[in-house]
């Protein structure tokens, strides 16, 4: 195995030399997860490339507009539920990141938060997010960990595991098809939003700094739209730190290397599992002074995004749809509303310490 901790080492490795480091570690997790038929989790391969091909085709950069009128919609809905006090604020969102790819996918209108596609498909990839690294770590190097009955003593991993699979199966039979992939999205990108909110209401002054660019771009009378995009430097700034800050896969999704390799001399075999530590690489002090700190201007220089620093967008085949998804999402909450800590029951603002969950998805 192979930890990447360097962003330049990761470029080089994964990037540079994706023809030999392409394919995906099959690891017992996966498949007990209920997700060997996602391909993202694939080996590189024909069978992989026809997954790639078909999926790309749908959400390359130039099939966007064609969604925005989902997401448009599908964000307002959102905001008018964001009206209600009593709204369950993670429901809402993944609501509203699960309607976009349904009607997207399948044409299927989510028009409540407790349909049942919404529970298909955050069910589906609860095992991923609870799943903690220990966990994988005992069924990667201990297979016959994966024997273990439900009801042994500290098999919980494995009642996790089997309420995945059951959603999972669904899907197979209903059957999705680009849906198995965009949902994965779906579930990142609501992480995402949390984290991005979470941020901002420990941020009063960055919201200001939001507040002023939206109501000299897009003025008080009107939301925020895709055309607003390029204006809108700050809100864009803001989602690459959300991207940055927490990210939601800190251990990425392992590669497994086709051919021997060799680099910085070291040699790498056929078969080295390769682990992108993304969490590290993000919260590298040379690439991101201060690098727990959340911070969106660092991302600006000159009233422009500055591209020289490191983007953390992953290359993702949906990071097209899910950074469209994660802008028009943020600007619109911007521009409607503050977001402040919760209050107790004497009003006071509640204390919010930010803390990553244990699992594959965080």
């Amino acid at each position: 195995m192979l930890v990447l901790s360097s962003p330049d080492v990761a470029t080089e490795l994964l990037e540079k030399r994706s023809a030999k480091t392409s394919s995906r570690a099959q690891t017992p997790l996966i498949a007990l997860a209920g997700q060997a038929f996602n391909f993202a989790f694939l080996p590189y391969g024909p069978w992989w490339r026809t997954h790639r091909r078909m999926f790309w085709q749908h959400f390359h950069p130039g099939k966007m507009t064609s969604y925005w009128p989902v997401q448009r919609e599908v964000t307002r809905k959102f905001l008018v539920r964001l009206l209600d006090k009593s709204v369950d604020l993670q429901k809402a969102i993944q609501y509203a990141v699960t309607a976009a790819t349904m009607k997207i996918t399948y044409d299927i209108d989510i028009d409540e938060e407790e349909n049942k596609w919404v529970s298909v498909v955050d069910e589906a990839f609860v095992g991923l997010r609870l799943v903690t690294v220990s966990v994988q770590f005992l069924l990667e190097h201990f297979p016959i960990a994966r024997h273990i009955p439900a009801w042994f003593p500290g098999a919980g991993f494995q009642r996790t595991l089997a309420r995945a699979r059951a959603p999972s199966d669904y899907m197979l039979d209903v059957p999705f098809t680009i849906a198995k992939k965009t949902a994965s999205g779906s579930d990142t990108t609501f992480s995402t939003i949390q984290g991005i909110l979470l941020a901002l209401s420990l941020s009063p002054e960055l919201q200001k700094k939001a507040h002023a660019e939206l109501d000299a771009v897009v003025g008080p009378h009107r939301l925020p739209d895709f055309e607003d995009r390029d204006a809108l430097v700050y809100v864009n700034a803001i989602v690459k730190e959300g991207l940055r800050w927490h990210n939601v896969l800190p251990l990425g999704v392992g590669h497994c290397t086709t051919e021997d390799e060799e680099l910085g001399g070291y040699f790498i075999p056929a078969g080295t599992i390769i682990v992108p530590n993304v969490w590290a690489v993000m919260h590298d002090p040379q690439y991101y002074p201060e690098p727990d700190k959340f911070n969106p201007d660092r991302f600006v220089r000159d009233g422009k995004l500055d591209t020289d620093v490191l983007d953390p967008t992953s290359v993702c085949p949906g990071r097209h749809f899910a950074q469209s998804t994660l802008f028009i999402t943020v600007a619109s909450i911007l521009h409607v509303f503050n977001i402040d800590p919760p209050l107790d029951e004497r009003g006071c603002p509640i204390k919010i310490e930010p803390a990553q969950s244990h699992g594959f998805i965080s």
